[in-house]
């Protein structure tokens, strides 16, 4: 939201920012025993966040896939 703020006062024209909101808490569907998660507790978006770069430096493995 503040890089929308400085934007529209950079280019000194009237403006209207919409902000949608935070994102809503979600709940996991697998175990995830590498990072300490069980089936069916809150995950949110920073989660989601730092499971990726788990996965990516190759501290958890995706063993099947889940959609």
């Amino acid at each position: 939201m503040p890089g929308c703020a400085i934007a529209a006062v950079r280019h000194n024209r009237p403006t209207v920012i919409v902000y949608g909101g935070t994102i809503q808490v979600g709940e996991r569907h697998v175990d995830c025993p590498a990072m300490g998660y069980k089936k069916g507790d809150p995950v949110n978006i920073s989660d989601a966040f730092e499971s990726y770069g788990e996965l990516r430096c190759l501290v958890i493995v995706i063993f099947r896939g889940f959609d």
